[in-house]
């Protein structure tokens, strides 16, 4: 009866671990690998333009009340699908994650030397923490003369792969029963 109340206190505590460490979720960590997009631009003077290979990456994350407020920079390469054109450049932007999943970000473009372009960008993130969805972006190069671009999304990229802290628990509580009925049974 007591070998019951020892594995029933053991799943009891690997449930509440894993209550925990899913409600922690919630609050992506946004910093870590970095973030793939996926957006085609259908430019009126160029024509259809993709940004295949463009990353995002975010350099600090930090908890403001029930947000979060995030830096970081986008380095793109846009190329022309259907001509030999190929731009790049580097962009730096602060904004928020909300605690309903929206990212909003502002930037400054700085595609050439002798032009600075504002950058709005908005998205969602998705209950995974994975993925960036239903992105949109302003680009403003002249306050007349604004281009929107919808549709735009990005997925996290992490190169390794960290066990949970639950697992490993859960391992060593179950070692330790090992060893405690292995000790019951030589006395």
């Amino acid at each position: 009866m007591r070998y019951f109340n020892i594995i029933g206190a053991v799943f009891t505590a690997l449930f509440l671990t894993i209550t925990s460490a899913s409600a922690a979720s919630v609050s992506t960590d946004l910093t870590q690998g970095h973030w793939e997009l996926t957006v085609y631009e259908n430019n009126p003077t160029l024509g259809l333009m993709d940004y295949t290979g463009s990353t995002l990456h975010f350099d600090s994350q930090t908890q403001s009340g029930s947000d979060w407020t995030v830096t970081g920079y986008f380095d793109w390469t846009l190329k022309q699908v259907s001509g030999g054109l190929t731009f790049a450049g580097k962009e730096f932007f602060a904004g928020t994650l909300d605690s309903d999943g929206k990212l909003s970000l502002f930037g400054q473009s700085t595609d050439k030397p002798s032009q600075i372009a504002v950058v709005n960008y908005w998205a969602y993130l998705d209950f995974t923490g994975m993925f960036l969805t239903d992105g949109s972006m302003s680009f403003d190069t002249n306050p007349d003369n604004a281009v929107d671009y919808f549709g735009w999304s990005a997925a996290q990229t992490i190169s390794t792969v960290p066990l949970p802290g639950a697992v490993w628990a859960f391992g060593a509580a179950l070692v330790g029963l090992a060893g405690v009925i292995r000790r019951r049974r030589m006395l």
